[in-house]
């Protein structure tokens, strides 16, 4: 939420950073101070795919500081498709935000780090306009996803025991699809993703003695699913997470 807020407050300001030729003087520091408390990564890039900020977790993820970034370009850095293709100028996000004057959003990237080491990333990119109304730049967001991609995940959909049988395993189907349908649209790889309904199986709570409006309310941690996150390689526990649908 915070981040967003960030986001909205300070992209005025960066309309008129852009249209500067030196912008490491010209950003004020509070603005670079409070882009630096973003958890994500974020890029400001010129219409030549300049860096003209980096904050701090941007720059740490690869091993350098945020003002030795400044000037380098962007498409420089070694940036690859899922399946390991170099990314050519035309098909970087930035370069496409800057072209079409519209965002472009939850594209997945991957970078190659000095260690050999990869990072995958979420990318999202506004264009800002700058001068005369024309785009100067770009607001580049990146959120890391690398631990996610390196898992797989299986999410199983539940219900409660109110109803036919067979409705509540088609209904406990479409709610595991639907949080796979979330999840992909954020960027995490389809094939990584398994879904399973098990009706009412599994429950949380009997709620015997209830009835009515009573019943099904006590009955809601019972419609409910879960995903569970299996680490192949980075992580070696297992957590379950609950998204309960009214």
């Amino acid at each position: 939420f915070m981040g967003v807020l960030c986001y909205a407050g300070y992209y005025f300001y960066l309309g008129k950073v852009l249209r500067q030729l030196d912008p490491s003087r010209a950003i004020p520091g509070r603005v670079r101070s409070a882009l630096d408390t973003l958890a994500g990564g974020l890029l400001v890039l010129d219409h030549k795919e300049q860096i003209v900020l980096a904050n701090k977790s941007f720059a740490s993820m690869l091993g350098k500081s945020s003002d030795n970034l400044l000037g380098y370009r962007a498409g420089d850095l070694p940036w690859m498709d899922k399946k390991g293709k170099k990314i050519k100028s035309p098909d970087r996000p930035w370069v496409q935000a800057l072209k079409s004057g519209e965002a472009q959003t939850n594209r997945a990237l991957r970078l190659r780090r000095a260690n050999r080491t990869w990072l995958t990333f979420n990318v999202n990119c506004s264009p800002v306009l700058g001068a005369g109304g024309k785009y100067a730049g770009v607001l580049v967001s990146f959120d890391d996803i690398t631990q996610l991609e390196n898992k797989e995940i299986e999410i199983t959909g539940y219900t409660d025991r109110i109803g036919p049988e067979t409705y509540n395993q088609t209904l406990s189907e479409r709610r595991a699809q639907a949080v796979r349908d979330y999840l992909v649209s954020k960027g995490l790889p389809s094939d990584a993703i398994s879904t399973q309904g098990l009706g009412a199986a599994k429950p949380v709570v009997g709620c015997e003695g209830e009835r009515g409006a009573q019943l099904i309310d006590c009955l809601a941690p019972n419609r409910r699913t879960e995903i569970e996150f299996s680490a192949m390689e980075i992580i070696e526990v297992e957590k379950t997470i609950e998204v309960i649908e009214e």
